[in-house]
């Protein structure tokens, strides 16, 4: 089973909405129609009262100061019922003296929160996850469906936009974090804000990232800034090879639901991709959920001829599904192993040695390994090398003269995989001190004499064990 979680979130009340300057109705202005000073205040209430009698002019004051400090929220809940108000996510500065002036929060219709960042004037880049599903493709009119919200910052006031059009998409999403995840929607108008530049050199093992994200809270996005470290070849994401594959993984990074779309910013500040989701692909156990895990798109492989941007990256190409995922975790397994292979080999053949010595002129045996499925957990094995009995290298006149009992001692070696704090397989050999009891019946024996084997016990295990000659007239 996949489990992956997108980074975007779903807010069942978003309470700091504003509505669009030219929507705004100028009778519910908030309280700025009521700021006058007290003096000119108590003139204007004095002249009204005294039109009236004394009963009258209570009722009269009652109703002007109910006016005056009730009309701001009256004003609020006509906005809230008209159809036509634009609505956007509020975002604030978890430190307005750095924080990153592109950055955007994003909310759909559907009251999905995610994250963007400005790559052109009237260009945002986010995730295709992050838009309702009918509008994931190139053309689809976003107006009124998607808004953007740059907080305040230190530089520049704060500033909503529409979304007018979906202008690029990456390719269809798999059932698989490990899938390239981008769309670039157009705005309704230019931002007065600097565009961040579009890197596609790739994400290079352990370069360091700075993510600014937008984390949700009950009425507000809190925009954040955080370091994350790239890892390749880390079990998490057996794809991330090179500085160039479509999917990055980064471990450990804290990543939230409404994350979704944060932007990658390299050491020159050029977004270098966008985060994605978090899990874990390909079936891994779920004990490695204890990995803090993020996957982002890689912006080299990003294809966007509208805005001049081509790649050659063949790696773009590679098949991202469940099948292939796996095969590169094994593989990426067999690489590490591979190096352990000569002492491993000569550390098992010098205990069969040893083995065939204990039981000269009685049993002869063979190797058998047992690879053990990967539990995740933070040591385990992983392969083992056994000995089992192969043949019996004696008559049966001299068995019936041999002790029923012998002790048998050797080192069993196993594979013992091992994670790094980025998930890197670190395998180590390992022995395990092995005694055992090999034992046969004589009454057994004579009970049957004309079998062509022998019930050889090890401890519990039972073997039908044939004798060596037997064997060698066979062949």
């Amino acid at each position: 089973m996949i489990k992956h979680t997108a980074a975007n979130t779903s807010l069942n009340k978003v309470h700091n909405f504003y509505s669009d300057s030219k929507n705004k109705n100028t009778r519910c202005s908030g309280r700025k129609k009521f700021d006058r000073s007290e003096s000119e205040t108590s003139s204007v209430i004095e002249n009204l009262l005294g039109a009236f009698s004394f009963l009258s002019r209570r009722l009269l004051l009652a109703l002007i100061l109910f006016m005056v400090f009730f009309g701001n929220k009256i004003c609020w809940a006509s906005n809230k019922s008209n159809k036509k108000q634009k609505i956007y996510y509020k975002v604030i500065c978890e430190d307005p003296k750095d924080c990153h002036p592109s950055v955007v929060g994003i909310l759909s219709d559907e009251e999905n929160v995610c994250t963007g960042i400005l790559v052109k004037p009237n260009l945002i880049a986010t995730n295709l996850h992050c838009l309702p599903a009918n509008l994931r493709h190139a053309g689809a009119q976003c107006k009124n469906r998607i808004r953007f919200s740059f907080p305040a910052t230190a530089e520049f006031a704060e500033e909503f936009a529409d979304c007018s059009s979906i202008i690029s998409i990456s390719s269809a999403l798999k059932d698989t974090p490990l899938t390239p995840d981008y769309a670039f929607l157009q705005l309704s108008h230019n931002s007065k804000r600097k565009p961040t530049k579009i890197n596609t050199d790739g994400v290079s093992d352990n370069e360091l990232l700075t993510i600014y994200k937008v984390d949700p809270f009950d009425e507000i996005g809190m925009l954040r800034k955080i370091t994350c470290g790239a890892a390749q070849g880390s079990m998490l994401n057996p794809l991330f090879k090179s500085a160039q594959s479509s999917v990055i993984s980064l471990i450990p990074c804290n990543i939230v639901s409404g994350n979704s779309g944060s932007p990658l910013l390299s050491a020159t500040d050029e977004v270098k991709g966008l985060v994605n989701s978090t899990g874990l692909p390909a079936d891994l156990p779920s004990s490695l959920i204890r990995f803090q895990t993020a996957f982002a798109s890689n912006f080299s492989c990003l294809n966007l001829p509208e805005i001049g941007i081509l790649h050659k990256n063949i790696q773009c190409q590679n098949s991202l599904d469940r099948a292939s995922i796996q095969n590169a975790s094994g593989t990426l397994v067999r690489e590490a192993v591979h190096p352990l292979m000569p002492n491993f080999a000569k550390n098992v053949g010098d205990q069969f040695r040893s083995i065939q010595l204990q039981t000269k002129d009685f049993v002869k045996w063979e190797t058998h390994q047992q690879d053990i499925p990967y539990s995740g957990e933070e040591k385990c094995a992983i392969a083992k090398v056994a000995f089992k009995p192969k043949c019996i290298d004696t008559s049966r006149e001299r068995l019936q003269e041999m002790d029923e009992f012998q002790s048998i001692k050797y080192s069993q070696w196993g594979i013992v995989l091992h994670l790094d704090s980025a998930g890197r397989p670190n395998p180590h050999l390992a022995a395990e001190e092995i005694e055992k009891t090999l034992s046969f019946s004589k009454q057994e024996l004579d009970q049957s004499r004309q079998g062509k084997t022998v019930s050889i016990r090890i401890n519990q295990d039972q073997f039908n064990v044939p004798f060596c000659s037997e064997m060698a007239t066979q062949h």
